[in-house]
């Protein structure tokens, strides 16, 4: 729900419930003094896997109109998903050509479109406090992008809402918006979009997890909509990446094999070590990372993404996460290439080599399924 409000609008009652919730905090301030040491915390998931909230999937660095996309394919495409996933009376069925048009006009993918439409009306079909005859299936607040005309929500939720004259004015104004709004400022994290556009999770607890599926489910049958570019490094930045990376692997193994050049002479399990070192060196980091579940909570620097072996999704210079031996955490190396027996790696920590009787890991070049890679990340 647009225009940086925090209030869940298909819940009329939230502002009263907010004013009880305060009184009975200062009750308790009052009573015991307790709510002076109270710390809110964010708590990660420090057991194996990556917190949802810190992921950028796919659907999270694909939110521009893909390059020489075509329209009438693409909207071809959107209405074959439409008719076989929403409800039958929505709006958006019969309008895949539309979203198409208007996203490429706007650089926006027309599957976030549908995505935030699903999340705010259930594409057009249940709308809360906004009343069906503006047409305002994303929920954009008055003064969004028009002052007039805007009409009163319905039930007692104090917010009004703008009125469009068509299906096709809405799409029109909402693609508009969320190109001037989020994407041509660089806003295209959809945790922060969320924030902004609806609310904060305690207020919409479902509406992340809602836009990245449908965003990824409509991507994954429109093969079209995918943008590519969006997963190579900016300018040369995979080039400088590899360089470094191929140069440490081509060196002696004898003289390679410990960890001590890439971590403050610390022999840690090095993989990400040395990952985050080149990554480091190329200018993309700037510090190293010698856990693999630290570096891919470095979302400032890097968009992590969820492939689960798709090789559509994957890059050269991508650092790349795959569950270790029996599952025992998680290791991680440097995409080199792609082929058709596999992808390619550059990899720390790997590799045994015996040396004056010592056995020691070595930096190695690797082949892995693509089934194997569960993320990748590359520089923002």
């Amino acid at each position: 729900m647009e225009g940086e409000h925090k209030i869940n609008y298909k819940n009329g009652n939230t502002i009263l419930i907010g004013v009880v919730v305060v009184i009975s905090l200062i009750i308790l301030f009052l009573a015991s003094g307790a709510l002076a040491g109270m710390t809110l915390l964010t708590i990660k998931n420090r057991t194996g896997e990556l917190n949802p909230s810190n992921v950028l999937s796919f659907a999270s660095g694909s939110l521009t109109f893909p390059s020489g996309g075509n329209v009438t394919e693409i909207g071809e495409c959107l209405d074959n998903w439409l008719s076989k996933n929403i409800s039958k009376s929505s709006p958006f069925q019969g309008r895949g050509v539309k979203f198409a048009e208007e996203g490429k006009k706007n650089n926006v993918n027309p599957a976030f479109l549908i995505a935030i439409g699903g999340a705010e009306s259930s594409y057009g079909t249940d709308w809360g406090a906004v009343s069906k005859d503006t047409f305002n299936y994303a929920a954009m607040t008055c003064g969004t992008t028009q002052k007039s005309p805007c009409v009163s929500s319905r039930g007692n939720n104090p917010r009004t809402w703008e009125a469009y004259d068509s299906w096709d004015q809405a799409i029109e104004r909402h693609a508009k918006y969320m190109n001037e709004r989020y994407l041509s400022r660089g806003i295209t994290n959809l945790e922060e979009i969320r924030d902004i556009y609806c609310g904060p999770i305690d207020d919409c607890p479902t509406w992340l997890e809602n836009v990245e599926k449908v965003i990824e489910s409509i991507t994954s049958s429109c093969q079209g909509l995918i943008v590519q570019s969006a997963f190579i490094p900016i300018g040369t930045g995979a080039e400088k990446i590899l360089s470094i990376a191929k140069h440490e692997v081509e060196q002696d193994y004898g003289t390679r094999g410990d960890c001590s050049k890439y971590y403050n002479s610390q022999c840690v399990a090095w993989c990400a070590a040395f990952t985050s070192w080149v990554y480091k060196k190329a200018g993309y980091l700037d510090t190293i990372e010698p856990g693999t579940i630290s570096l891919r909570e470095r979302t400032k620097d890097l968009r992590v993404i969820k492939v689960d072996g798709n090789k559509s999704l994957i890059s050269p210079g991508d650092i790349f996460w795959m569950n270790a031996n029996n599952n025992s955490g998680w290791h991680v190396g440097i995409v080199e290439s792609l082929g058709e027996d596999g992808v390619h790696t550059i990899e720390g920590n790997v590799g045994h080599y015996i040396q004056d009787g010592v056995k020691y890991d070595r930096l190695a070049r690797r082949a892995h399924n693509y089934n194997k890679i569960i993320y990748v990340a590359r520089p923002r």
